[in-house]
């Protein structure tokens, strides 16, 4: 899709073994990512995927292009000692704002969820709200045919 745009592409396909090492030191000009905040919290994603950064603090670990506003940073910051939970959503969202309007990365891709089972097996849908299987409740009805 981006040669149809006019950007060369040589792309390179490998084990996630081999892929960690290559994204921790940057060795191409994008790369792909997935990221879902195990602790369902949104200043997760700034954290690692936005922050400037700090290889002492860990901050900015995945930050792949090196998008860098401190301001973004002491916000997002401050909202993880805010107690109050209204204040400290208008202040994400905030953050989310300053980073939209800075064009801090550009999304190209968006997985979607695939589910499948085998021939015979209806399963119950298990997917929440936030497109997550949450597999607790799976219930399998199993037809023999």
């Amino acid at each position: 899709m981006l040669a149809q745009i006019n950007i060369d592409v040589d792309l390179r396909t490998m084990p996630l073994a081999q892929y960690w090492p290559e994204y921790d030191t940057r060795q191409s000009d994008m790369a792909m990512i997935g990221w879902h905040a195990d602790t369902e919290d949104t200043a997760n994603f700034f954290q690692y995927l936005s922050f400037c950064f700090d290889e002492e603090t860990g901050a900015g670990q995945y930050n792949y292009g090196g998008y860098c506003n401190e301001e973004i940073d002491a916000l997002v910051t401050e909202a993880d000692s805010e107690t109050d939970l209204e204040k400290r959503n208008e202040m994400l969202r905030e953050a989310e704002a300053m980073l939209y309007e800075d064009v801090g990365y550009i999304t190209l891709h968006w997985q979607n969820l695939a589910y499948a089972a085998a021939d015979g097996v209806e399963i119950e849908p298990v997917v929440n709200a936030l497109d997550f299987p949450y597999l607790g409740d799976l219930v399998i009805n199993r037809s023999d045919d």
